[in-house]
């Protein structure tokens, strides 16, 4: 049973899943799975450099990830990064230090590519294939990372439609909130700036979906802060792997957050700490992706951009 690596480099986590499947199996077996927080995209800007202290933590973390993935045996490692990399003036520079770190070539994807492997890979979760068999019509994936947003229209067979826009929670963090706690201006600009760039992109989506998908780090966090709420402790990512977010509570949330410091939020179960800055913004952007789409809840995954390169590893369709 070969065993595969995959790695996402995003602008705010790098992710790994070190997994096996056998040819029969319906599924993969996990043997590692790890979220870091390394923002690489400190201070992101389009054509601005990457600082060197979040280049050092970067690469000392994708060090591990490629020590993590052939202590257990991982027979091939796929390696992207996001938003950040490709936005950045020495992201090229960024790469070729990066393989050295982890032993093969680190590949800077377009938005395109992102939301591609994003569809793949929250189509290989449980949920989501049910989803997909019982829905109407085609289904929407949310993809909201730290420097982008990506919005995928598809249905079992294939992909009808994917846009990107430089909208995330990073960004719209740096660019948005001034003050803490975050004030009702803030939250306006935040609304603002995330129509901006979201509608015009959805605008030009051919159809509305029967059902929405969502993947990345804010929905899981909005989903863990749910389900800490009625079981009392912070869960593990397996525990919020199909949980169901209702727009309205979305809107709850920021509401509640913001009037949290920091320092507050950043004791709230279910919400990791590193993500504490930033969850406010990111949660913004996925009330406006349900607002412009009508839609009243998404289904959420932890199967993103990194099980979709497993799929094309296992596949033989990734050089």
């Amino acid at each position: 049973m070969p065993t595969w690596a995959a790695i996402d480099l995003g602008t705010n986590t790098a992710k790994l899943v070190v997994a096996r499947r056998d040819p029969g199996d319906a599924d993969w077996a996990v043997l590692a799975h790890e979220v870091r927080t390394a923002r690489i995209g400190e201070g992101i800007g389009a054509g601005k450099p990457l600082r060197p202290e979040a280049v050092a933590r970067t690469l000392q973390v994708l060090a591990d990830y490629a020590g993590i993935s052939r202590l257990h045996g991982a027979v091939g490692i796929a390696a992207v990064a996001t938003s950040a990399v490709r936005d950045a003036s020495n992201g090229a520079e960024f790469a070729e230090f990066a393989a050295k770190s982890l032993g093969v070539p680190l590949r800077v994807i377009d938005g395109g590519l992102e939301a591609r492997l994003g569809f793949r890979g929250a189509c290989s979760c449980a949920a989501a294939r049910a989803a997909l068999r019982s829905a109407a019509g085609p289904v929407f994936l949310i993809d909201i990372g730290g420097g982008s947003a990506q919005g995928t229209l598809g249905d079992a067979a294939k992909i009808l439609w994917h846009a990107s826009a430089d909208v995330g929670a990073v960004r719209l963090t740096e660019r948005c909130v001034h003050s803490d706690p975050i004030p009702e201006e803030d939250i306006v600009a935040l609304h603002f700036a995330a129509r901006e760039k979201l509608r015009p992109m959805l605008r030009a989506c051919p159809g509305r979906p029967s059902v929405v998908l969502g993947v990345g780090g804010t929905l899981t966090t909005l989903s863990a802060i749910e389900v800490a709420a009625t079981k009392g402790t912070s869960p593990d990512w397996t525990e919020v792997e199909g949980h169901r977010l209702q727009r309205f509570d979305i809107g709850q949330m920021i509401e509640w957050l913001r009037k949290h410091t920091l320092e507050q939020r950043k004791r709230v179960p279910g919400l990791d700490s590193s993500r504490a800055d930033i969850i406010v913004a990111g949660a913004v952007i996925a009330d406006v992706f349900l607002t412009e789409l009508g839609a009243g809840n998404v289904l959420v995954t932890t199967r993103g951009l990194r099980w979709g390169l497993l799929e094309a590893l296992a596949a033989g369709e990734w050089e």
